[in-house]
């Protein structure tokens, strides 16, 4: 609708509705030459998708995998056939920046309510000022081996969103989150978390993650304390120069005792949570060309040295032609069980119908450190890919 010569036009009607995503078909397989004559194959069909224009703001989104494993020639514990599906969302949603309430109804899997995981319920937000919202949820938690529709856990819970936008463009975003997660009416977890994202302008970013469960009842009992920090992350990205950044991150988390877990042994708890650093620069040089290089440490309290991991990238668009990329990359670990290490490269070319071929190739090979034991492999892929029109393609 634009204005000309002092007219208004209006256009005839609304807009229809509007289904936009993408789907997938794919098969795997695999053989086994030996004697044992193993076959596996892995259909799935991932998906994501939104459907718009329903009125008053309200879209339908969903998205997930539904899966199907087949197995020949495995031992009697493992089934022939299994379903291992993983709806994440599939949902009644309005929400966006501008509107004053916020609301989700169904297999709910926003950002609002993260913390929680998905669930089958009501998640609702409203504004109380200009940068802050409140909002609640509560619904039933799905099972959790394949994210099925169950109604013996339950959860709800409580959120506080503040979203702080400068003059400068400096972005600050905080939510917390108060939940509760109930087996048939008994306490399976309650816990508090806080996200906050910092951004000054390009140069600068801050990202940082906690955890706090409030224990009662058996699980005051198991933990021995009322509060407990069970999870904390930090992670700092810094724009040294222009094509030029650096990035230093901690994580420290305890794994945590719920309804499922609560019959397991001590020693699987104490001595199985990490804490660790990781750090990384990323140059983007001329013709797109970049090279990363990270590394991370973690510390084990099992054990007296800790496991260290590196890595190196190289992503080189337009070589050795045009329409051409090349990349070579190297991972490498050391820790108390194993040290090894993965080189791999590859080339692609593709040209303007939408073809594309791949061909890629690597190295494993790793050392046991309390035996003998010494592992090694190569493996090559190759792979085409091709634009079918506008909506599909096909990859092999």
């Amino acid at each position: 609708t634009r204005t000309v010569d002092g007219t208004h036009t209006e256009p005839a009607g609304g807009p229809g509705i509007e289904v936009r995503g993408s789907a997938a078909l794919q098969w795997d397989t695999m053989t086994d030459d030996s004697d044992n004559g193993l076959e596996t194959n892995l259909w799935s069909l991932p998906f994501r998708v939104k459907v718009t224009n329903l009125g008053n703001r309200i879209t339908i989104r969903a998205r997930g995998s539904i899966r199907k494993i087949e197995r020949t020639g495995f031992s009697s514990s493992l089934p022939e056939s299994e379903w291992r599906n993983r709806i994440q969302e599939v949902a009644l949603v309005r929400e966006g920046r501008d509107l004053d309430w916020h609301i989700a109804l169904g297999r709910v899997g926003s950002r609002a309510t993260a913390a929680a995981g998905p669930f089958d319920g009501l998640s609702f937000s409203g504004r109380v000022g200009g940068e802050v919202r409140l909002g609640a949820f509560a619904g039933f938690a799905p099972e959790w081996e394949d994210l099925g529709f169950g109604t013996d856990d339950q959860l709800a819970g409580l959120t506080f969103h503040w979203h702080h936008r400068s003059a400068g463009g400096n972005i600050l975003d905080m939510l917390i989150a108060g939940v509760g997660r109930y087996h048939e009416s008994e306490i399976s977890r309650e816990y508090l978390t806080m996200t906050t994202t910092w951004r000054s302008g390009r140069r600068f970013s801050l990202l940082q993650g906690a955890e706090v469960d409030i224990n009662r009842g058996w699980r005051k009992d198991a933990e021995g304390e009322s509060v407990t920090l069970t999870g904390l992350a930090l992670t700092g990205r810094y724009m040294v120069l222009d094509g030029l950044d650096v990035n230093l991150g901690y994580d420290d988390r305890r794994p945590v005792r719920t309804w499922e877990t609560n019959e397991l042994p001590d020693e699987l708890f104490v001595d199985a949570g990490r804490l660790g650093w990781r750090a990384g620069v990323r140059w983007r040089t001329w013709r797109r060309m970049s090279l990363s290089l990270s590394g991370s440490t973690r510390q084990d309290d099992r054990f007296d040295q800790d496991s260290d991991s590196w890595n190196a990238r190289l992503n080189m668009p337009d070589f050795p032609a045009s329409r051409w990329s090349t990349y070579l990359a190297y991972r490498g670990f050391d820790g108390p069980y194993l040290s090894g290490s993965a080189p791999a490269g590859g080339m692609a070319r593709s040209w303007p119908n939408g073809l594309r071929l791949n061909l890629d190739g690597g190295y494993y090979g790793y050392e046991g450190t309390y035996a003998t034991d010494t592992r090694a492999s190569s493996w090559v892929e190759a792979g085409a890919s091709q634009d079918l029109g506008r909506h599909w393609s096909a990859a092999a």
